[in-house]
């Protein structure tokens, strides 16, 4: 799963959305021009809305409000039937003309949740902090969650217990990746470590140890190879002996293309399941591969630019124009990204501008686009967006920000998710 940064336009622009965003909270809830109101999340009836539009075809939405402060993780279960949520710190506050960090703690719990029906299954606690990242088993029965509080744990999906906690990380749990089998999982480490571990037992197997915070990783389908990613390079590892395969370099070169920012998690790792090749998906919207067996580069692809919505300009759901205009939409930077389980498909958003932010689904490693939607985002400000892919291809889900005031502050957070159908 791929975890955020939040953009930001200059000092200026800022303070304009927040005036925007206090004027919108002054004058919701109670319906009289001025008076408070407590948020301005989206209505729902018992926390589950349905509706239309958004793509084409337009999807069912389903909104799910979850957790008390922002949302982490999404993940979807390996049949696509059930979403798991958590919750981290990274609530905004109004302070000074701009939005900073609240520093208000997490309610430190995962929740599952019917995809069907919207209805919460099932609650997980006991982590003593924000979660970073989670997966599937392999029959969806039990998952394991990596968190702040610098501990790995095993839980039963259906009954909400914790069967195990794995120990070894000194800092916070950025990323964390299992096999095909249910048997090893590799996690990443802001401590700069990467640890295998064998499943079954919850022991510790391997370490790779850097000098940087480990921001993703990857595993192969048969555990043997792991892929890590931290702010300075891209490193093969044998998970057998723990030996470095390959270190793996990321060059420029084509039409739109830029060197990566390697101090972002918008940095992806990537193993398909045919156990072939490395991907490695950057912010410069490209593709970089290499064979799996020896490292040789591959040639590397450019993928579909996402259209950014210039300010004051109104468009369809498609990112079209709703008028001809002198200045379209042009190719920017990503706001959200995400990638199935098998590396098939490939969700990524343009940064939420004027309230919406363009989506497009498209398959790996080809670039075919399967889907183009607009979501709202509300002013833009505030949590940066997450996004999940359902295995099967027929869902998407984003986190919307959301304004409320308490004790007459302002606190942004993105705790409200919603749900979008994009096939049958």
């Amino acid at each position: 799963m791929i975890y955020l940064r939040p953009f930001f336009g200059r000092q200026f622009f800022a303070q304009c959305l927040l005036g925007l965003a206090i004027a919108m909270l002054a004058g919701c809830g109670s319906g009289q021009p001025g008076a408070p109101s407590t948020n301005t999340r989206p209505s729902s009836e018992n926390g589950l809305r349905s509706e239309k539009g958004g793509t084409t075809p337009p999807p069912s939405t389903r909104s799910f409000a979850a957790h008390s402060e922002s949302i982490s993780l999404l993940l979807f279960s390996p049949d696509s039937r059930q979403l798991l949520t958590a919750s981290s710190n990274n609530t905004y506050q109004a302070k000074a003309g701009q939005m900073v960090s609240s520093g208000r703690e997490s309610d430190k719990t995962l929740l599952l949740w019917d995809v069907d029906t919207g209805k919460q299954l099932q609650q997980f606690a006991g982590h003593a902090d924000g979660i970073n990242c989670a997966a599937f088993l392999p029959d969806g029965k039990r998952f394991v969650s990596g968190s702040l509080d610098h501990t790995l744990r095993v839980w039963d999906a259906a009954s909400g217990k914790e069967l195990q906690q794995w120990v070894g990380h000194t800092g916070p749990v950025n990323s964390l990746a299992l096999d095909g089998q249910g048997v090893r999982a590799v996690s990443g480490g802001r401590d700069g470590s990467s640890r295998v571990w064998d499943i079954a037992a919850g022991k510790e197997l391997q370490r790779f140890k850097g000098s940087k915070p480990v921001l993703q990783v990857a595993l192969t389908q048969d555990g043997r190879r792991a892929l890590t990613v931290d702010e300075d390079q891209v490193i093969l590892w044998d998970t057998d002996t723990g030996q470095l395969v390959h270190r793996l370099e990321l060059s420029a070169g084509g039409k739109g293309a830029k060197e990566p920012d390697r101090s972002n998690r918008f940095l992806c790792p990537i193993l398909p399941g045919d156990g072939k090749e490395v991907w490695v998906l950057h912010p410069g919207l490209k593709l970089f591969r290499w064979r799996l067996d020896d490292g040789t580069p591959l040639a590397s692809q450019d993928l579909p630019y996402t259209l950014a919505l210039k300010s004051g300009y109104d468009y369809k759901d498609d990112g079209t124009p709703l008028a001809s205009r002198d200045l379209p939409p042009l190719p920017m930077s990503v706001g959200t990204v995400a990638v199935t389980p098998d590396g098939q498909r490939c969700l990524i958003g343009s940064p939420p501008t004027n309230g919406k932010m363009l989506v497009t689904v498209f398959e790996l490693p080809g670039g075919k686009v399967l889907h183009k939607l607009t979501v709202s985002q509300g002013g833009g400000l505030g949590p940066s967006p997450l996004a999940a892919l359902s295995p099967d291809g027929r869902y998407a889900v984003i986190t919307q920000p959301y304004g409320k005031l308490e004790n007459d502050k302002l606190y942004l957070t993105n705790n409200y998710v919603h749900l979008y159908r994009l096939a049958e």
